[in-house]
């Protein structure tokens, strides 16, 4: 069973408790519910959440687009905002945060269907990113090997980008 951790972030009570239920029913631990962007902030760094469901309306003077963009700004991690208003406007500003949004009210199914594919496309970023170095030295070794098969007369350290179409090419 999946032990993710889910921060909640909800203005409505009733709609926090029922999004609680429907997520430790689902297998998922909630790292917490918060009805404010600055609780939100605070909560993410201290219970270090895999994933945040954001209300777009909150308590307090911030609202969820404000406190999705300061939480990025901190950590990576996926975010998922929900409104209950299909206002276009609104979806334009929650687009320019890199996150997915929702209508509310969700269903239970649709909510742990885009849950799930959330967290996995997460973990393909953050193994892409954790990677990414170590393939692109491993790429640069055979590279510049190739590179110097091509031209023993060209020290490594002077492999540069122009060698690279010729080194894809011996490699492939």
């Amino acid at each position: 069973m999946s032990r993710e951790k889910i921060l909640i972030v909800e203005n409505n009570d009733y709609v926090a408790y029922s999004l609680k239920k429907i997520l430790t029913s689902s297998g998922y631990t909630v790292a917490g519910i918060a009805s404010t962007g600055m609780n939100a902030i605070s909560m993410t760094e201290k219970k270090h959440p895999d994933l945040i469901l954001m209300d777009i309306w909150l308590k307090g003077y911030m609202d969820g687009i404000t406190a999705t963009r300061k939480i990025l700004s901190r950590v990576y991690l996926p975010i998922i905002l929900m409104t209950p208003y299909s206002d276009e406007a609104l979806v334009k500003k929650a687009n320019y945060v890199p996150c997915g949004y929702l209508t509310k009210p969700v269903d239970e199914k649709s909510l742990l269907a885009i849950i799930r594919r959330t967290l996995i496309y997460h973990a393909w970023g953050k193994i892409s990113v954790e990677n990414l170095n170590q393939c692109f030295n491993g790429y640069m070794e055979v590279v510049c090997s190739k590179a110097q098969e091509y031209d023993s007369s060209i020290p490594i350290s002077d492999t540069n980008t122009s060698l690279l179409p010729k080194a894809y090419w011996m490699v492939n």
